[in-house]
């Protein structure tokens, strides 16, 4: 089936929205709600992979996806945050079709579970990560020093 296949909104409907959590709102809305306990902040972090770049065109679906989703639960980790949720915005190029997408989002889904995360919302047509963490100010990879950048303590 070609990206007209399912389009848009059947693709939203048929392969992401049963990933979403309760703040996803069934993924129905353009936005989504997200509560935060008092004494934390939400950390968000947004990276996207790019065929030919970050994977292969053959490379299978469901790594691609896996792989995409803990990237930005690494960034998260960074910052001293346990993940929550995320946000998924897809570039795909028309010629995937939906087996494709539904490969995808079984990575996904996998992924999902593993690592206690789920989906609140995006765009179909790159995405964004959110965490909290109870430190007041986390640490943050512009304030790195030498040894926080992995080089050896002892040089």
């Amino acid at each position: 089936m070609s990206i007209a296949g399912l389009g848009e909104f059947g693709r939203i409907r048929r392969f992401f929205a049963p990933l979403a959590g309760l703040g996803g709102l069934g993924l129905k809305d353009d936005a989504a709600l997200v509560d935060c306990r008092p004494g934390h902040r939400l950390v968000v972090t947004v990276d996207a992979i790019v065929e030919g770049v970050h994977y292969l065109p053959e490379d299978p679906p469901d790594l691609v996806a896996r792989k995409l989703l803990r990237v930005n639960l690494s960034d998260l980790a960074a910052m001293g945050a346990r993940p929550l949720h995320y946000l998924l915005t897809t570039a795909l190029p028309t010629s995937l079709d939906d087996d494709w997408v539904a490969r995808f989002a079984a990575g996904l889904a996998e992924d999902q579970l593993r690592f206690g995360v789920d989906l609140l919302g995006g765009a179909v047509a790159d995405r964004v990560r959110r965490g909290r963490c109870r430190r007041r100010d986390p640490p943050q990879r512009c304030q790195a020093r030498r040894p926080d950048l992995g080089q050896r303590h002892d040089r």
